[in-house]
């Protein structure tokens, strides 16, 4: 393989973490797996772009404009985080609001007296 064959073959890699980035963006990225397999791509990606020469993808501004990506992707994941984070305290906060909401209707049951005692 000559030094042409291997600058498209990069530049081809490029272009698939590209779109695989940016179908990533438009998905839920609440679990895991799926976060730390975009950071993987995301590390590869700019592994990429470090290696890539404009030339051979059409110019410098899409170079350029494939900079922009990593820093939209981090956003992402930050995002995704914060907003997996905040679902799971409201889950935790909703569960303690129901166990205290029984536990007064049990003490409220123990404290009444019955309405139909026979002295």
């Amino acid at each position: 393989m000559n030094k042409f064959d291997a600058a498209l073959e990069r530049v081809q890699n490029l272009y698939l973490l590209q779109t695989k980035l940016i179908t990533s963006l438009d998905s839920d990225l609440r679990d895991e797996m799926l976060r730390k397999e975009l950071r993987n791509d995301m590390r590869r990606f700019e592994e990429l772009l470090g290696q890539v020469d404009w030339r051979f993808m059409g110019g410098i501004d899409v170079l350029e404009s494939l900079r922009q990506l990593p820093g939209e992707v981090t956003l992402k994941l930050k995002g995704t985080k914060a907003t997996a984070k905040k679902t799971v305290k409201q889950v935790v906060k909703m569960k303690k609001a129901k166990r205290a909401k029984s536990s007064k209707k049990a003490k409220k049951a123990k404290k009444s007296p019955r309405k139909n005692r026979r002295k």
